[in-house]
């Protein structure tokens, strides 16, 4: 009989699990444009979702934003991974010449016809180029979470 309520403990501690990571997912809602404003006041509208191609190199040069100590740290911490949770774990480390020149890439990558032939670095205040960086991120994460959750409770897991 032990064996048994065990079980249905398991499972229900299982599908509370599932359950607040989709709530959690679900609150996670990134825009389908972005606004931004150049240095000279001239507001840029951006799409919210990027091309498979432009997204690998976008999260390619952002992984090495994620590897900084300063980054694991606030977001370990974090109750709050919302889009402005996240910008604000990457504010706090922006400044970093590293970090820096990162976004920089980034954003060139995810939007090249914003800035032309211009770095977007001498474009755009830094909280901007921050600002329409992360929906992409929250995005794929939603998307892709949501897919991660599907496959383990099918699996049972």
């Amino acid at each position: 009989m032990s064996d048994d309520k065990q079980e249905v403990e398991e499972e229900v501690s299982e599908e509370s699990y599932f359950k607040s990571i989709e709530e959690m997912l679900d609150a996670l809602v990134p825009p389908s444009e972005i606004l931004i404003n150049d240095v000279d006041g001239k507001e840029h509208r951006l799409p919210g979702a990027i091309p498979a191609r432009r997204q690998v190199k976008v999260f390619r040069e952002f992984r090495g934003i994620w590897d900084n100590e300063d980054v694991k740290t606030h977001m370990e911490s974090a109750a709050d991974y919302s889009v402005s949770g996240i910008a604000k774990a990457v504010m706090g480390v922006a400044f970093e010449e590293e970090v820096l020149e990162s976004l920089g890439r980034a954003f060139k990558a995810a939007f090249p016809k914003s800035c032309g032939d211009q770095d977007p670095l001498d474009l755009f205040p830094v909280e901007e180029v921050v600002t329409a960086l992360v929906p992409l991120f929250i995005r794929f994460i939603k998307r892709a979470g949501k897919t991660l959750i599907g496959l383990g409770q099918a699996a049972g897991m």
